[in-house]
């Protein structure tokens, strides 16, 4: 209630705040817990898809190559390359002419400007050189 200078009283209704801020005010609270959850999470044990630092794979089961079988291996890729590359040679040969169309001509060359010729060189004076702006004793 509020009184006026000639005595009246005006009844004002209660503010009320508005749904969103209200809304506002009571999340706050819960985002910062919810946040505080966040980081705490982010503390907890490691992922196990990494590994300690000093943690070393156990032994291989699996030996090496022998050099016979690493000269076998080599070979047989040759091979498998050799036979790739003569297959798209007679695939190709063997395709329709769908050549590309020709080239662009070259860019004429480029125009030679003559010289002009350079300026004079300038006069030389003999003064000996100095570090500083001022002559040294």
């Amino acid at each position: 209630m509020k009184v006026h200078d000639r005595g009246s009283v005006i009844r004002r209704a209660p503010v009320r705040l508005p749904q969103v801020v209200r809304l506002g005010i009571l999340s706050a609270p819960l985002s910062a817990v919810v946040m505080a959850g966040l980081l705490l999470s982010g503390c907890s044990s490691p992922t196990p898809g990494f590994p300690a630092v000093h943690d070393m794979p156990p032994p291989r089961a699996d030996t090496t190559l022998s050099p016979d079988e690493i000269k076998k291996a080599t070979d047989d890729l040759l091979t498998d390359r050799e036979h790739l590359s003569t297959e798209a040679q007679a695939a190709q040969a063997s395709a329709p002419n769908t050549a590309m169309p020709p080239a662009p001509a070259p860019p004429p060359p480029p125009v030679r400007r003559v010289a002009t010729p350079a300026a004079p060189p300038a006069p030389q004076y003999d003064v000996p050189a100095t570090a500083g702006a001022y002559a040294k004793p």
